[in-house]
């Protein structure tokens, strides 16, 4: 009798777990989307010695984005030349405007919660470093927040992602 009781209950629990999980999971991109993301952001730092040899290294990944219609590596792709542009003019400009605004309008165009929080946080640590840290405050709240969604083994680039709102709130006290 106990081991019905024990096979029902883990009937019970097992399914609820599963599903509960896979509820959290088809909410981020899949590992391997994520380290495939992941990848492009970190060598991109070896190609940021100007906006020219980053856009020739994510050239690439914009014709596939674009052909499969991947709209987070898009978001990704405008958020690093978006970078790459304000580390070359050493300002905000129009063009690391143009760009991030470009990322946080493809929001709607997939459901990846780990990508759309990498986005929020680099667009908050931009107007952060703009000097404009009311501007940035909601960016980075939704990033902070978005994180609690996102298992740790699924958040992209997990180490620079804490650093810039470590950085924010540090200076905030």
């Amino acid at each position: 009798m106990s081991r019905f009781f024990l096979i029902v209950f883990l009937l019970a629990i097992i399914p609820f777990h599963i599903v509960r999980g896979m509820g959290l999971m088809s909410s981020n991109s899949s590992m391997e989307e994520k380290d495939f993301y992941e990848t492009i952001i970190k060598e991109s730092a070896q190609h940021q010695s100007s906006n020219l040899t980053l856009s020739k290294y994510l050239a690439p990944y914009f014709s596939q984005a674009v052909r499969k219609n991947d709209k987070a590596l898009l978001a990704i792709y405008y958020c690093l030349l978006a970078d790459q542009s304000f580390n070359d003019e050493g300002k905000r400009n129009s063009f690391s405007d143009k760009y991030y605004l470009k990322a946080l309008d493809l929001d709607e165009g997939y459901s990846y919660q780990n990508v759309k929080t990498w986005v929020k946080v680099m667009y908050g640590f931009y107007l952060y470093r703009c000097l404009k840290a009311s501007e940035a405050m909601p960016f980075i709240l939704e990033g902070e927040r978005g994180l609690e969604d996102v298992p740790k083994e699924l958040v992209l680039d997990i180490v620079q992602t804490y650093k810039k709102l470590g950085y924010f709130f540090w200076d905030l006290g």
